[in-house]
This record gives C-alpha cells, structure tokens and sequence, in this order.
C-alpha cells in the first residue's frame, strides 16, 4: 500500500481535495555510477563516418552524435550542449576542420579535439590538435587515443 497524500485542485468552478497515492521510485546511479561521455563525430564521407562510430562503439559509456555537415554540428553545439569530445575530418564541405574547430573554441575554448584525416599536406604547421591519419591501422590509435582524453578528463 502506498502512502496517501492529499492535494487541493482547482476546477475552474470549484475547489475539490483530492488524495493520492505517494510514489517514490528508486533512485539508481547514472549508468551503474560510470560517467557517459559525448563525442561528435564529423566527417563528409558517410561510409567513413559509419565506419568510425562502430570502431568507437568498442569503448563503453560513449554517445556518439555523427554529423557529415559541419555546420548542423555547429548548430547542434550552440543549440544543446557540448560534447567531451569532437573528432573531425580536415576536408569538409564549406568549411575545413580547422575552421570548424575554431568556431567551437570560440565559445567553448576548453573542449578536446581530434583531427582524423588521410590528408596530413593540408594541415597548417602550427596545428594545436591531435591528428591520426586514415590508414589501415588508424581505427586503433583513434580508440587509444579516445580513451586517453575521456580518462584524462575524468581526473580533472
């Protein structure tokens, strides 16, 4: 048996008491006490984007928000939260990785990034991200190197 409460309700005519069962649901902590964590994941070419969300997929207590535009990712951003972590393509439509980046750190100059590209000539020399480039083994280093970021910001 539930405990009762009582409650006024207005009708719009009259004023009625009303009593109703207490419910209280058992709290249980978020994902069994283990942080989740967000990544963005951006990249033009679909296949690669599949791709990469099913090699991150290996690592537990991650969202992933895939985007293959760059700008509904930036509006993703600024309209709901930031994620722990983005990982870009360097060539994007209408915009580059870079760029892409600087706009998020713009508003949110903490947040970590990965840039994952088979282009490497097309970076600038002063680049301040983590790059791994797309080849055979690259979905390795990738995993590795998420789980080093998320770990890191775990610890602050």
């Amino acid at each position: 048996m539930f405990p009762l409460t009582a409650c006024q309700a207005f009708t719009g005519l009259e004023t009625v008491l009303l009593t109703l069962p207490i419910v209280r649901y058992p709290t249980l902590p978020c994902n069994g006490g283990v942080m989740e964590y967000s990544i963005l994941l951006l990249d033009d070419d679909e296949d690669l984007l599949e791709l990469t969300r099913c090699n991150l997929e290996s690592i537990n207590h991650l969202k992933i928000l895939p985007f293959s535009d760059p700008f509904q990712a930036l509006r993703r951003i600024h309209l709901f939260e930031l994620p722990d972590l983005i990982i870009t393509d360097l060539d994007l439509p209408g915009m580059n990785g870079i760029d892409f980046l600087a706009e998020v750190m713009r508003l949110h100059p903490a947040v970590a990034a990965i840039i994952f590209t088979g282009h490497p000539e097309a970076l600038p020399r002063n680049c301040r991200y983590p790059v791994i480039l797309k080849e055979p083994n690259a979905y390795e280093h990738l995993v590795a190197m998420v789980e080093s970021i998320l770990s890191q910001s775990a610890e602050l």
